[in-house]
């Protein structure tokens, strides 16, 4: 089974995490051992525009993420496959919660290589729709002791931020993932086993944080 993520019509951003939940969906009501996935980099004007990283992105971020998938068998660029949007809506609740279902994680090695935190604190300061990033109420967070913030990739090169992989191990390992409506969001959301909490951010500038969205 192959896949397609069309850079043409999809975003090189996080939402490449549900892709990979529906590609795993569509694996399991076939049948099949596992599938692959191609990605198409003709990335349109408005994502140019809007993730200058783009190139980074599909090699850092995307391609990573393909290989975290237990049912993934290869991930390459192409433009052949099957299109399955990213609607988070059109997975199916007794499918994903099947037994045969893999859901999305990191691997012994990124494991058994991070630290166990009590809190995980992931901040946005993106300068994209700015206006949705994280306040400074955050910060109460740096008085407890085993609490790691990670920030935006825009703003600083950590380890987590820079390996997805490492990334998801330790929200894995953390004793609760704080939030707020962001992309890194979505590896907490498609690995059940992964305690979060999200705090809503209700801003009418953007659709993701209007109210009627929030709801």
């Amino acid at each position: 089974m192959k896949f397609n993520y069309d850079l043409r019509r999809q975003p090189p951003t996080f939402d490449f995490v549900t892709f990979l939940a529906l590609c795993e969906q569509e694996r399991v009501i076939s049948h099949k051992d596992s599938f692959s996935v191609t990605i198409n980099p003709e990335v349109n004007h408005f994502q140019r525009l809007a993730n200058h990283d783009w190139e980074w992105r599909i090699t850092h971020l995307l391609m990573p993420l393909a290989m975290m998938m237990p049912n993934c068998s290869g991930v390459g660029i192409g433009g052949e496959g099957v299109s399955l949007g990213y609607n988070i809506k059109t997975l199916q609740k007794e499918i994903y919660f099947n037994e045969d279902f893999g859901h999305i994680t990191a691997g012994k090695m990124a494991l058994d290589s991070v630290k166990s935190y009590d809190h995980v604190v992931t901040i946005r300061e993106c300068s994209y729709q700015s206006q949705r990033n994280s306040g400074d109420g955050w910060d109460i967070f740096r008085k407890y002791d085993k609490t790691l913030i990670i920030p935006d990739t825009e703003t600083m090169f950590t380890l987590q931020n820079v390996n997805i992989e490492l990334r998801m191990a330790t929200y894995q390992k953390a004793g609760m993932n704080w939030f707020i409506p962001n992309g890194p969001l979505g590896l907490c959301v498609f690995n059940p086993t992964i305690p979060y909490r999200c705090f809503k951010i209700v801003n009418e500038n953007y659709k993701q944080t209007s109210e009627m969205f929030v709801k």
